[in-house]
């Protein structure tokens, strides 16, 4: 008999307005629990994907006041490159942390819930980035897979640009700043904190994924995609192992900074050092894992729900709210205007 069975056999009783005194069915409280959580996290991105729509444009109009070189001419902004990133940084960082924080509040949840800082032993931590890098090159590798399948088709999908290149010393550093600072904080803030600390209580299993998942979504580019849901599980499931959701983000920056680079090469036509770079990348993730197999340790210690196992209907019950499906058709939305027919 398993630890549900024996539950259901305790005593267990609560009072109910118009039934007086009934069994407690704990069961059905963690659906319900769910099911609002689920209704919380598709409120929280929907508000998300929102701001980071209409603050733009917002603090452009605060900026006007300011500095009068921002300029409004049919509708369009006339400034520097460098006010562009400067608001569209200011802008993501309210974007993500104003619905999830204000979830958090609300809902009273845990500081060690949503930000868990166990100390991390260093080899640990550098074997957990080198399997994230090994990771990105898996991820590359599938977006790549994708763009010649949707070639074959007669469609190219539109990858985000980073014109380093092209950029002032002011517009390179704020990129890099948002790139390399405010989205790893934010993102895993959101993601691997929230989203993943709040869904462990029905698994870690189930976390990792449906965070992992949500973190590709919102990315809403088919390029970036299989990269963000590769990394975005390899990310959790170290956070888990770790107890540190600091491990995500310096994985994240990591990651990102990489990224940086691999377009940096792209863009001057340096074929070899791109090359040369996704190659260290895989072996480097090779020997990370080489590692954590060879310690004897278990990679993660997995929680399950022992209320809630089956991980089918957990899946149904979070992504069936209206809340998350009008959430996943806007992100869906979002990656099929980034495709174009050729």
């Amino acid at each position: 008999m398993n630890e549900k069975d024996e539950y259901f056999r305790r005593d267990c009783y609560t009072y109910i307005d118009g039934q007086g005194f009934t069994q407690y069915d704990r069961y059905s409280v963690e659906r319900r629990t769910l099911a609002y959580f689920s209704l919380c996290l598709g409120w929280c991105l929907l508000l998300s994907l929102l701001l980071s729509a209409v603050m733009p444009f917002i603090l452009m109009y605060g900026t006007k006041l300011f500095m009068p070189a921002v300029r409004f001419y049919n509708n369009q902004v006339i400034s520097k490159k460098f006010v562009f990133y400067i608001v569209g940084t200011i802008s993501y960082f309210i974007a993500i942390t104003l619905p999830f924080g204000f979830m958090v509040i609300k809902n009273k949840i845990p500081r060690g819930v949503v930000v868990p800082s166990r100390s991390v032993p260093a080899m640990t931590l550098l074997s957990a980035v080198c399997v994230c890098m090994g990771t990105a090159v898996a991820g590359a590798f599938c977006a790549w897979l994708i763009s010649q399948l949707l070639g074959q088709l007669g469609f190219a999908v539109i990858a985000p640009e980073f014109p380093l290149t092209r950029l002032d010393g002011a517009s390179v550093f704020v990129l890099l700043v948002q790139l390399l600072v405010v989205a790893p904080l934010v993102e895993e803030f959101a993601f691997r904190g929230v989203i993943m600390g709040v869904l462990r209580r029905w698994g870690d299993g189930f976390a990792v994924m449906t965070s992992a998942f949500l973190f590709a979504m919102f990315h809403r580019n088919m390029s970036q995609f299989p990269n963000a849901f590769l990394c975005g599980m390899v990310i959790g499931c170290a956070v888990v192992y770790t107890g540190s959701v600091w491990t995500g983000v310096i994985m994240h920056v990591v990651n990102n900074l990489l990224a940086v680079g691999l377009t940096y090469f792209q863009s001057i036509g340096n074929d070899f050092m791109m090359w040369m770079q996704l190659s260290l990348m895989f072996l480097a993730g090779i020997a990370g894992f080489a590692f954590i197999a060879s310690s004897g340790n278990t990679i993660w210690h997995k929680r399950q729900s022992c209320l809630c196992d089956d991980e089918s209907e957990k899946y149904r019950m979070f992504f069936s709210q209206p809340v998350q499906l009008v959430c996943m058709m806007v992100m869906l939305s979002g990656i099929i205007h980034n495709i174009k027919r050729i």
